[in-house]
Formats: C-alpha cells, sequence, structure tokens
C-alpha cells in the first residue's frame, strides 16, 4: 500500500493504492474508497515513491464523493451525492458536529461512501436510518 498527495485544480488530496493493475485500481481517497479504471493512454504505472506530489495527469484523481459541501447548499441540509443505501448512520439527534466529520455512510456498487457535514452544529434531524435507500438530492441530515 503506498500514500500520495495529489493535487488537482488546486485541491490537495490523500491518496492511497491499496490494489493495483494494469486497467484499475482500488484507492482511498481522503478516507473514502474507490475503485477506477486506468485508461491505457495512462502512460506507466504509479511511480514507487511513497508520499510523492504527482501532478494531475490526463486522467487525474477521482474527485471525492462531495466532502466539503455534501450536496447541501452549505445551509445544513445535507443531501445524497449518489444512490445508494444508508449502510451507518454515526450520529444522532442532538450530537454536536464539526465541519468536515462523517454524518451518514452510504453504500453504492459495493463502496462505502462517506458523506460529510459542510457545517459546524447540531444534528436537528434524521430524515433517514440504517437500510433506507436513498436517491440523489434525499435529505440525510439537518444540521444546525
Amino acid at each position: 500500500m503506498r500514500t500520495y498527495e495529489i493535487v488537482v485544480n488546486g485541491r490537495t488530496f490523500a491518496v492511497e493504492v491499496q490494489d493495483i493493475t494494469a486497467s484499475r485500481a482500488k484507492v482511498k481517497v481522503d478516507g473514502t474508497s474507490y475503485e477506477v479504471d486506468i485508461p491505457a493512454s495512462a502512460g506507466p504505472a504509479i511511480p514507487a515513491a511513497p508520499a510523492a506530489s504527482i501532478a494531475p495527469a490526463a486522467t487525474p484523481a477521482p474527485t471525492p464523493a462531495p466532502s466539503a459541501p455534501s450536496g447541501g447548499s452549505g445551509d445544513g441540509n445535507i443531501t445524497a451525492p449518489m444512490p445508494g443505501v444508508v449502510w451507518e448512520v454515526p450520529v444522532k439527534v442532538g450530537d454536536s458536529v464539526e465541519a468536515g466529520s462523517t454524518v451518514i455512510v452510504i453504500e453504492a456498487m459495493k463502496m462505502e461512501n462517506d458523506v460529510k457535514t459542510p457545517i459546524s452544529g447540531t444534528v436537528k434531524e434524521l430524515p433517514v436510518g440504517k437500510g433506507d435507500e436513498v436517491a440523489v438530492g434525499q435529505t440525510l441530515v439537518i444540521v444546525e
């Protein structure tokens, strides 16, 4: 397993390469797991030097499921960035949360995707629960 720091459009991501083949890689970007395709035109495999700073290539690192504003408008209404099933709800109504902390984990295509709050505050509502199917844009958590 190798860890890299990748800058895409001025934003830095911590990328952990867990498994890689000539055409596919399992990576963790800022703690969120992804399976990504590696196009044949991408050139040689990822360099061996861990913690290297790699400039974006023709195919940039995947943009994580929104982790700053997680689909909400920044007003505390946190919405689903993708369709899936609520895998975990690590918070409950009344909990204090810090901006950037995980408030819901959605399972989509056999991957767990952390949904994070863009603001600090208190969990006011949790209209979904573990096992619920969610659609893109559906409200998951309201933070005040």
